[in-house]
């Protein structure tokens, strides 16, 4: 009688696995460092990170059960045991997936009020430079922009962000899209 193909022996390791399983008590598992190694870099370096580097991910999102064995989906950042968030719909654990890195980030946008202009109107500012004119009463648009501008630099982010707007959403994004693409210039 030949060895079932559900045996342990002729599996071969799944790619999705962050680590091979190991034995209960042995440090190796929680990470590819020694135990050793991260003591002394700990007392070399014994301070938090920043909050940019604490959310940087990558994230992933997993499917759990609360308390009170509701499914819920979890925001786990890779290499770290414990989730960072529990929701109720998988879309709104993407959403938190994509947010997360955008957290603690410095805004790269702001509105600053010209007081040669008498109207409510602010320059849109990228640091020291002037990138635009904006009507002053969108207060908000600056940190908008700024998330956004965060989001199209991380891939991942902007994927987990996909995932949680849906395919309904996301069909009807392709044929805006397709449509945007067939014009000469950007409609204003």
């Amino acid at each position: 009688m030949s060895p079932s193909d559900d045996s342990p022996s002729k599996k071969s390791p799944d790619p999705a696995d962050p680590a091979p399983s190991r034995r209960p008590g042995d440090e190796s598992a929680a990470n590819a460092f020694s135990a050793a190694f991260l003591d002394r870099l700990r007392r070399h370096h014994d301070h938090p990170p920043t909050p940019a580097a604490a959310n940087a991910g990558p994230w992933r999102v997993v499917r759990s059960d609360s308390a009170s064995g509701d499914p819920t989906w979890s925001c786990v950042a890779v290499g770290e045991a414990s989730p960072r968030a529990h929701l109720v719909t998988p879309d709104l654990a993407f959403l938190a997936a994509a947010a997360f890195p955008l957290t603690g980030e410095e805004p790269r946008f702001f509105l600053a009020e010209d007081p040669d202009i008498e109207a409510p109107v602010c320059d849109l500012l990228d640091g020291d430079s002037s990138v635009g004119v904006v009507d002053g009463w969108t207060a908000e648009l600056a940190g908008r922009m700024s998330t956004l501008d965060a989001l199209r630099r991380r891939p991942l982010a902007l994927a987990h962000f996909l995932l949680a707007v849906g395919d309904e959403t996301l069909r009807r994004v392709g044929r805006i899209l397709l449509e945007l693409a067939e014009e000469d210039e950007p409609t204003v």
